[in-house]
């Protein structure tokens, strides 16, 4: 029987998750499936508890590279499909499954796909694609997320324009989704590899996706001060730019430290 004290168990997982203390997280989570193990009576209850902290596994495993936790999320997913995608719904569940699955993609680099790992990279996004055709019922923040990991899955297939056509979608909604600015600047990131050259617009670009992302409300407070790092190494770029080639800049809005400092403030105070 699923227990008061178990629902309020697995928040707490997720909160531990959501301030960025994933080994915590992971710790509990294990000691937590222990305990899930010993009901004999599965009903709806149990597969709704058991999904969310299957869900809060793989985000383990995607927000801290934690290869056990993005292994078990994965398999309590894989084993408990019917069940899981009759309580939380296909598309739901589709999303969470390709999620996971991505988590056990070890082949970041789209130069260094092999036959295995583009295979399994089309296997993904046809996931992604299947939520996301389930989706229209749902909510347009859900969508909008789903969007971003489909963005995200035609990016690792070197699929640039269409993984940008569905960041800009998505961005575009004024939903604070943090991942959608990040992997948009990254994506522009690897388009640079093949033109080997930047433009001041290009790294504008760049920039205002770390930016969006350092102000976001849904970011572990320790990765604020990496996007302002990476704010601060484009701003180099675009200044090198102007010195080699002579661009001019006129309507630069570049930041300075003060405003370096607004930002923290205003993530921390609002």
């Amino acid at each position: 029987m699923i227990t008061k004290e178990l629902v309020d168990e697995s928040l707490n997982i997720h909160r531990l998750v959501d301030c960025g203390d994933f080994d915590l997280a992971y710790q509990q989570s294990v000691v937590f499936l222990e305990k899930l193990g010993k009901i004999t009576v599965k009903g709806e209850n149990y597969f709704i508890v058991l999904g969310n902290v299957a869900g809060g596994l793989v985000d383990i495993g995607q927000m801290s590279n934690h290869k056990n936790a993005a292994e078990l999320g994965f398999k309590l997913m894989d084993d408990n499909k019917e069940a899981l995608a009759h309580v939380q719904g296909e598309s739901h569940f589709y999303y969470n499954y390709a999620n996971s699955l991505s988590n056990l993609i070890t082949v970041n680099n789209p130069h260094d796909h092999t036959f295995q790992s583009i295979e399994e990279l089309v296997s993904l996004k046809n996931i992604y694609w299947r939520a996301f055709n389930l989706s229209s019922q749902e909510s347009e923040e859900f969508q909008a997320e789903l969007s971003v990991n489909l963005a995200n899955s035609l990016r690792s297939q070197f699929r640039m324009s269409e993984a940008l056509r569905y960041y800009d979608l998505t961005n575009r909604k004024g939903l604070d989704i943090p991942q959608s600015w990040v992997n948009r600047s990254a994506a522009l990131i690897e388009l640079n590899l093949v033109s080997s050259s930047y433009s001041i617009k290009q790294l504008k670009e760049i920039r205002k996706g770390y930016i969006n992302a350092s102000i976001s409300k849904k970011i572990p407070p320790q990765w604020e001060s990496f996007y302002l790092g990476r704010i601060a190494q484009t701003n180099d770029k675009i200044e090198k730019c102007v010195s080699a080639d002579g661009e001019t800049d006129e309507h630069d809005d570049m930041l300075t430290q003060q405003e370096f400092d607004a930002l923290s403030a205003y993530r921390h105070s609002a």
